[in-house]
């Protein structure tokens, strides 16, 4: 009987054994973008230009405008409420960013550092 036991306990270990290493490593991410982005926020942003990273005195339209503001319209601060949205993707690291407004006067010119996945919001006036 005391065989029997001692053989039953090893043929479990030996089968769990076999079946812990036999599962598939799986590495999958899901979540939070991982993007690094600058939300440029100011009462009227059409026709000022900006700059920062490859994009050169770009001109900002409406279309460049976000849709949806959701996260400035819903801002406990009612100076950024209906607001206009600028979104701009960056690369990480240091990002010189320089905005000028419609009369070609610098508004604001700094450098912006950004980690991975981090975002920052700029309010221009």
């Amino acid at each position: 009987m005391n065989k029997t036991l001692k053989t039953g306990a090893a043929a479990l270990f030996f089968i769990f054994g076999l079946t812990a290493c036999g599962s598939p490593v799986i590495n999958k991410q899901t979540g939070i973008s991982e993007q690094q982005i600058i939300f440029i926020v100011g009462e009227d942003l059409i026709d000022y230009t900006v700059s920062v990273g490859n994009i050169h005195k770009h001109k900002i339209t409406h279309i460049d405008l976000e849709d949806d503001s959701v996260q400035v319209s819903t801002s406990a601060d009612s100076n950024l409420q209906n607001s206009d949205v600028l979104k701009i993707i960056v690369s990480q690291g240091t990002n010189h960013l320089e905005i000028q407004n419609d009369k070609n006067e610098t508004i604001y010119k700094n450098d912006i550092y950004l980690s991975q996945g981090q975002s920052t919001l700029v309010n221009v006036k």
